[in-house]
């Protein structure tokens, strides 16, 4: 908030159902909500594309529960990842210190003049909200604008 970055944050619809209020601020605050499945299971999402779709389905349900019927999601991120992403490396472990976490997206983020920029909210993630201002300033020296994804 402090820098006017907007975000995009990928729900699992199960734990947005936890956190009902934390996903109305993110959407009142301009942030896009998309899904990221219900349960994030990868043996359950991935065990047949009918799987897949009801676990996607849940989790725009629960969104839209939260938000109103009208809310219209745009994106889906597969659990496990994919490729292109810029990342801090907050994925890979609990509580890496800030500063790795910072030097981690300077290396992924060389060389690249579009990013998008993979990082985590879970309570295990508390240095990356730490890092986040140190990420910010550090994009924004090089150049960097920033811009939910849709």
């Amino acid at each position: 908030k402090t820098y006017n970055v907007k975000a995009t944050f990928f729900l699992i619809g199960k734990m947005a159902n936890q956190n009902s209020a934390l996903v109305k601020r993110e959407n009142k605050g301009g942030h896009s909500v998309c899904i990221h499945t219900y349960s994030h299971d990868y043996n359950q999402i991935y065990s047949s594309t009918e799987s897949f779709l009801n676990d996607i389905r849940k989790c725009d349900n629960v969104i839209k529960s939260i938000l109103g019927e009208n809310y219209d999601n745009k994106l889906i991120r597969f659990p496990g990842g994919s490729f292109g992403n810029a990342l801090n490396g907050d994925a890979e472990a609990n509580c890496v210190p800030a500063d790795r976490l910072l030097s981690r997206l300077e290396e992924t983020a060389a060389g690249q003049e579009h990013l998008v920029i993979l990082m985590h909210d879970a309570p295990a993630k508390e240095t990356t909200a730490q890092a986040l201002p140190s990420i910010i300033e550090y994009l924004k020296s090089q150049g960097y604008e920033f811009r939910p994804l849709y």
